[in-house]
């Protein structure tokens, strides 16, 4: 198991609702990695529910306005004219998506043969959706922080 994530933390570092979506979206990624690989029944329920707790701070900082401090992170010099796929298109839908199959998989209701695939697909979701999050959404103008449609958005503070 690697060092970043092991069972000593699986208990350490609570998920609070003070964490923005970019470390909530890191957390969620990490987890799920692990779930991936893990071969260890109760292991993997941990991870699971860990990933549980992650996605719904997640969807809750989703639904929040974006931090002040993420505005860099989030700014380019000019934005690509061709947003990026997300399926059901917006986070907090595809936050929902990762959520509903985590509980399915959590639930472990599934045969092993329906859960290995299921749990490439929440890999995959969850990946989709950090890569969304963290794409670049603002362009820094003499005017201040404009989003795609060159509307000018106020960091909160």
């Amino acid at each position: 198991m690697p060092d970043f994530l092991n069972e000593t933390t699986l208990r350490e570092g609570a998920i609070t609702s003070e964490m923005d979506f970019f470390h909530l979206a890191t957390l969620s990624e990490k987890l799920v990695s692990e779930l991936l690989e893990c071969h260890d029944d109760s292991l993997s329920l941990a991870f699971a529910g860990r990933l549980a707790c992650a996605l719904d701070a997640l969807s809750a900082a989703l639904e929040r306005p974006i931090p002040a401090h993420l505005y860099p992170s989030l700014t380019a010099s000019e934005l690509s004219p061709e947003l990026p796929l997300c399926l059901g298109s917006e986070e907090p839908i595809l936050a929902g998506y990762c959520r509903a199959l985590n509980m399915a998989l959590l639930s472990r209701a599934l045969t092993p043969e329906l859960a290995k695939p299921l749990t490439g697909l929440l890999f995959d979701l969850v990946c989709h959706l950090c890569d969304f999050i963290k794409e670049p959404c603002f362009v820094l103008t003499e005017r201040g922080y404009e989003d795609c449609t060159g509307q000018l958005v106020h960091p909160a503070h």
